[in-house]
């Protein structure tokens, strides 16, 4: 039976995932487009890894960054050794983001096995769009997945707030990242050096839009977090919803480090 056509939505939304901003990003896209009236699904992608297609992007892989996000994993696995109340801590964050994921996320999503499955499934769509959060980082490129690579030619495609991570491409990645841009029918980025790299590699004009955090009103994110701690047996009885414990942000600016309490 042929799946009914969609919206199909690529978001950060990979196994052991469980970054706040991704998944609030992911959560307020999903909201807008079902608010827009639109049916959609969530597009996931479990890899079916084999040792030719690993070799073939092994020195590209290596060149943009693996190796350094490889000892980072191994630090952060260390360092939950030597320091367990940080793994402690990390755990519950793990399941108030997973929970959250559950509730909002996977009961919209579909899983494609491979890569081939994935490209079929592409026709299932009407449209596919990629967003939010650093989409496009140097490493993306070779998973041809948050590029929207492999998204049927026939099925229109484009991103909302998508960033490249990153201020400059490297040069042996100019070509293949300009070959997705190019395939692309709008392009939506939330910086102004991402409209830079776009127009300066394809010479389109890409649109610099706001995060999809800032698409929900104030009571929208109220009336998700309640239902969320709900769902963690955290109940506030209907009350409204409040940060009632000491918190401090932090952020920088021109090399110095400013505190707001």
């Amino acid at each position: 039976m042929q799946m009914k056509r969609k919206v199909g939505a690529v978001i950060i939304m990979h196994p052991g995932q469980c970054n706040y901003g991704s998944s609030l990003q992911g959560y307020a896209t999903a909201k807008k487009v079902a608010d827009f009236g639109y049916e959609y699904e969530i597009i996931r992608y479990n890899k079916v890894r084999d040792v030719k297609s690993f070799l073939k992007n092994f020195v590209g892989l290596m060149r943009s960054g693996a190796f350094r996000q490889w000892k980072y994993l191994r630090k952060k696995k260390k360092d939950f050794i030597q320091y367990p109340e940080f793994a402690r801590t990390r755990k519950i964050r793990e399941e108030a983001v997973n929970i959250f994921k559950a509730r909002y996320l996977d009961s919209v999503s579909h899983y494609y096995n491979g890569y081939k499955a994935l490209q079929e499934g592409s026709k299932n769509y009407s449209v596919v769009f990629v967003g939010s959060d650093q989409v496009w980082g140097p490493l993306s490129l070779y998973s041809k997945f948050y590029n929207l690579y492999f998204v049927d030619n026939s099925i229109p495609k484009f991103s909302y707030a998508s960033s490249f991570g990153v201020s400059s491409i490297f040069p042996w990645q100019r070509k293949g990242v300009a070959g997705f841009l190019k395939r692309l029918d709008l392009i939506g980025v939330r910086e102004q050096r991402g409209k830079q790299i776009v127009k300066e590699l394809t010479g389109k004009d890409a649109k610099v839009v706001c995060d999809p955090t800032f698409l929900l009103t104030t009571d929208e994110w109220i009336e998700a977090l309640m239902e969320n701690e709900k769902e963690r047996g955290l109940e506030r009885n209907g009350e409204p919803y409040k940060i009632d414990t000491p918190y401090m942000l932090m952020f920088w600016g021109k090399g110095k480090m400013s505190v707001k309490r």
